[in-house]
């Protein structure tokens, strides 16, 4: 059996024993997210929109090598997590997609039928560009309830945000970090179609503009834009 594989179900197992019914919290990348889930409280960067904290949380990943984060996981959470509210999703392997992208695809339809809930999706810096702005279009697409999202690093474009956001205009908290692809247009967008978005924080996104903040502030003044250097 593949290595990835049991250990996933291993590292499943050992966590849904003290995490739920909670919260169910799968990461390699560090106790202190696992912490965040089985507390119940809403993790740093990413808040409810005015919501009380969710007590529904998977923190999916790996470390910058790549350990863990396989699609297997990604597939056990949607099998086991029906009350899943909040999915943060770091560093995905994505480095073989040709013959892994098929079970990436299977794995966010299982997300989609067993995750009805979601709310709040946090997906963090994957390695290949081409391929995690197809996963992140598909990924945060599925789910119509979505209020919260988060984008750091995942080279998403003003085409894959515009479908985005198109899907999804009862958003309430919007974060982009390290989004070198995202320009003024995206701005526009953001104004005109979010119409209940309370926050957008913007950070090191290199092709927004001062002009184009001041815009967007003016034109929605009901909107906390917070710039984060």
């Amino acid at each position: 059996m593949n290595l990835d594989l049991i250990a996933d179900m291993m590292l499943l197992i050992a966590k849904m024993s003290w995490c739920m019914p909670s919260a169910f919290s799968m990461s390699g990348a560090g106790i202190g997210q696992a912490q965040f889930a089985r507390a119940g409280i809403e993790r740093p960067g990413i808040p409810a929109a005015g919501r009380r904290p969710t007590r529904h949380a998977a923190n999916y990943g790996s470390d910058p090598d790549g350990n863990l984060g396989s699609f297997y996981t990604l597939q056990l959470i949607a099998s086991n997590c029906p009350l899943l509210e909040t999915l943060v999703l770091e560093y995905p392997k994505l480095d073989d997609w040709q013959s892994s992208s098929q079970g990436w695809m299977l794995a966010v339809d299982a997300l989609e039928r067993g995750c009805r809930s979601l709310r709040e999706v946090d997906l963090e810096v994957c390695p290949d560009s081409v391929q995690c702005e197809e996963l992140t279009v598909e990924l945060v697409t599925r789910f119509p309830l979505l209020t919260a999202l988060r984008l750091y690093g995942t080279d998403t474009d003003d085409d894959s945000l515009r479908v985005i956001l198109t899907k999804h205009p009862n958003l309430e908290f919007l974060q982009l970090t390290a989004e070198d692809l995202i320009t003024d247009a995206s701005l526009v967008m953001i104004g005109s179609k979010l119409k209940r978005l309370k926050t957008l924080e913007v950070g090191c996104c290199i092709e927004l503009t001062e002009a184009g903040l001041k815009s967007l502030r003016l034109e929605r003044k009901d909107l906390k834009v917070v710039v984060e250097e």
